[in-house]
């Protein structure tokens, strides 16, 4: 059992690094496609330069769609090959087993609100951040 346990604690830590690299790989298409769009504000729309970015940038959205595609496909797969034969233990073992799972749940749900606050509070500080810029630049140009 407890083999068993720990190869699903390691399963569960590659699907976990898994969604890792898919919020990674969605940062880098955001950040992407804010670099094209503050260029198209910036650039001269015939430019060359310009093209050459909207091209790249297209590229890195098309690579980094595969990537999560390929994450989602992979961990589906981990989740799917991860045995749990709990036919075998006793009822003590069970119910340890239950209530170690039923803290797990609170500990992660818990866990999970207090990064959803903290995500809105970046995402208010980078609003605020961003408004701020741009308040500046409009009045650096007038």
């Amino acid at each position: 059992m407890l083999l068993s346990f720990d190869y699903n604690s390691e399963t569960a830590d590659k699907i976990v690094s898994g969604l890792e690299l898919m919020a990674a790989s969605q940062e880098i298409s955001a950040s992407c496609a804010q670099l094209v769009v503050a260029s198209r504000v910036k650039a001269d729309s015939n430019s060359e330069n310009l093209s050459n970015l909207s091209k790249s940038s297209k590229s890195v959205l098309e690579e980094t769609g595969k990537i999560i595609a390929t994450t989602k496909q992979c961990s589906k797969l981990i989740e799917e090959n991860v045995i749990n034969d709990f036919s075998k233990l006793s009822l003590h073992q069970a119910k340890r087993l239950e209530m170690e799972c039923q803290v797990k749940v609170l500990e992660l749900e818990n866990h999970l609100d207090k990064e959803r606050l903290r995500l809105a509070s970046i995402r208010r500080a980078h609003y605020h951040l961003s408004e701020s810029l741009c308040n500046d630049e409009n009045n650096s140009i007038h």
